[in-house]
């Protein structure tokens, strides 16, 4: 999550699921004046989604987006790299991400590429008002990543 100018935190895959809205929300009252993006996946997102209503109450300068996958993927990253390709209790239920934003009065909108993503990124830093963006997403090859040899020198 970016705070502000060069403020970044991060639980570094740690699983640390749902901390992302929360730790936005204590970065907006310490920096008011400033855009807080927080960004997190579909299953770490409905651990606190319920914190939207503080976001909505103090209309906080937060821009929350949620990869929908579907899944507890880095639960499914590390079950199919432990356990040769298996994986066990880690799909979840679609849920209208963009209209339980707008259920509290927080604008949201759904996209479904990068393009769209950059144009409701521009939208929501063009304001103080808070925005959900949903972002429908296809990872299937995200654990083939490992693969790549530019990535194993890292």
């Amino acid at each position: 999550m970016f705070i502000g100018r060069n403020i970044f935190l991060m639980s570094d895959g740690q699983q640390t699921l749902g901390v992302g809205l929360p730790w936005a929300i204590s970065a907006a009252f310490l920096r008011p004046n400033e855009k807080i993006l927080s960004s997190g996946g579909d299953g770490s997102f409905m651990f606190s989604s319920q914190e939207l209503a503080t976001v909505a109450h103090y209309k906080l300068n937060i821009v929350q987006v949620i990869w929908v996958d579907k899944e507890y993927n880095m639960v499914e990253f590390q079950q199919e790299l432990d356990y040769q390709g298996q994986e066990e209790g880690v799909d979840i239920d679609y849920i209208g991400y963009k209209e339980m934003a707008e259920s509290y009065g927080i604008k949201a909108s759904r996209v479904h590429s990068k393009e769209a993503l950059d144009a409701a990124l521009i939208e929501a830093y063009r304001t103080t008002e808070p925005m959900v963006i949903e972002v429908i997403e296809d990872n299937k090859q995200n654990i083939h990543l490992r693969d790549k040899d530019e990535l194993k020198k890292y």
